[in-house]
């Protein structure tokens, strides 16, 4: 037998040591399976925030692990398809780049000669050609 002194227990402790050793009575295998399915669901399916100074939502663990184990095959994939089509793939970025400047150039003329145009349409107004 002990002569330590003992401390009482607070009720939440008392009640926590009783569940403890009473789970298994407790817990059916159903409700067993439920628990363990909210918390797969919570740990890799739900979205995450981060413990940050800003808290800020971030992916489900379960996108991110694919993400991680997908990176190197879908590199290695593409890495095969430039390799095998050298020809298309400098047509698509010909063409790209030949759109590209097309837009920029578009974009230009327009800006240039919106103004003009503008003011002209203003002057046929004041002269009541335009209306």
């Amino acid at each position: 037998m002990s002569t330590e002194i003992q401390a009482s227990q607070s009720f939440q402790q008392k009640m926590f040591e009783r569940i403890k050793e009473q789970i298994g009575d407790l817990m059916t295998e159903d409700d067993l399976k439920n628990v363990v399915n909210a918390a797969m669901q919570k740990a890799f399916f739900d979205k995450r925030l981060t413990s940050d100074h800003y808290p800020r939502e971030m992916e489900p663990l379960f996108v991110e692990l694919i993400r991680n184990l997908m990176a190197t095959k879908v590199e290695a994939a593409m890495k095969d398809w430039l390799d095998k089509h050298p020809g298309e793939m400098e047509k698509i970025v010909t063409d790209v780049i030949g759109q590209g400047l097309i837009n920029i150039i578009t974009n230009h003329l327009n800006s240039k000669a919106s103004w003009p145009l503008q003011q002209l349409a203003e002057q046929l107004r004041q002269k009541g050609i335009l209306t």
